[in-house]
């Protein structure tokens, strides 16, 4: 397994490399390119959309071409899943689908994983706070699908400042080692390596992760997730899990409301992400890594003390929100170049 491990890993880590440093031909091919623009792309130059097919690809390619015994159907299904979210993601970054067509996409890909994997099926819920688990029974798929949908929304709209989602996703990937059994290190390794070095480029601003890289990831850590959870439910709880996502989904939800309270479309761009406050109040240099922090540290401190994890949730919506109100009485950070 070690052996098979690092095989992933180095595999994954030179075919995103090659990926990466071919973006520019790659994205002239398929016509993905983000050109910038006086309104809300400001990047300084013409940047490929390839970071999904840099991460995706080889990290689930490897595993599907290492994987054996029972797991092997897993991996087929998450593979699967995974492919069907990056073409949808590559098309909206290049015609821009609408949203009501990229939600029914979005279920059916969720509906067909479930269908096919039971254990990416949520079918009752243990919180650490309560002795008692719920039972969802018919409500379980419509559950599951609600949430994987809603993450795939979250991590979409988070993919907005370079390093965040790419940068999300590898704390991710370090949480779902410390839940998942080695035989899923395989791909949990070399997903890790395929992002590690995307991010170096994407912090760079030689690539952006694009449409097909937040809907394909999205899907695989919110399927990943769902299963560390089923195989491990008497030492992880539901809370846990969702700890790992509340930041993304908090802003998410918060903003989506906030637009329908305007009499705006929920799905309407802006410049009112917690990234967007963070990024007008201090360097990004700076704003990255508390962002990162406050989506790492609570899982950890929920890992190392699982009976306080309710707390640590609650201790997160609290400087979420704190950081918003702080934040948005900051003065404008003047960029320098």
């Amino acid at each position: 397994m070690t052996i098979e491990i690092l095989i992933a890993a180095t595999v994954s880590a030179a075919v995103a490399t090659s990926i990466c440093w071919l973006a520019t031909p790659i994205g002239n091919f398929f016509g993905i390119l983000d050109n910038p623009d006086a309104d809300r792309k400001l990047h300084g130059h013409v940047t490929p959309l390839v970071g999904g097919l840099a991460v995706v690809i080889p990290s689930v390619a490897i595993s599907l071409v290492l994987a054996d015994g029972p797991v092997a159907i897993i991996y087929a299904v998450l593979g699967v899943a995974c492919s069907v979210a990056l073409v949808l993601g590559l098309i909206d970054d290049r015609n821009h689908i609408h949203p009501a067509a990229r939600l029914l996409f979005a279920i059916l890909v969720a509906w067909t994983s479930i269908y096919f994997v039971p254990d990416f099926e949520l079918s009752f819920l243990r919180f650490s706070f309560i002795s008692q688990n719920f039972f969802l029974e018919g409500w379980s798929g419509v559950f599951s699908v609600l949430c994987l949908v809603g993450l795939l929304n979250a991590v979409n709209m988070a993919d907005g400042k370079n390093g965040l989602v790419i940068g999300m996703s590898l704390v991710w990937c370090a949480l779902l080692a410390l839940y998942l059994p080695q035989y899923s290190w395989v791909l949990v390794f070399g997903l890790f390596a395929s992002l590690l070095v995307a991010f170096i480029f994407n912090l760079r601003g030689r690539i952006f992760l694009g449409d097909s890289g937040s809907y394909a990831l999205s899907i695989l850590f919110g399927l990943l997730a769902i299963y560390a959870y089923n195989i491990n439910f008497a030492y992880v709880s539901a809370d846990a899990i969702a700890l790992w996502f509340l930041v993304p989904v908090l802003d998410c939800v918060r903003l989506m409301v906030w637009r329908v309270i305007q009499g705006r479309s929920p799905f309407s761009p802006d410049s009112s992400h917690l990234h967007h406050y963070l990024d007008r109040s201090m360097s990004w240099s700076f704003g990255l890594p508390l962002y990162l922090l406050l989506v790492a540290v609570p899982p950890a401190l929920a890992y190392v003390w699982p009976d306080r994890t309710g707390l640590w949730m609650l201790l997160t919506f609290i400087v979420y929100v704190s950081s918003l109100v702080l934040l948005g009485r900051q003065k404008p950070y003047e960029q320098t170049t």
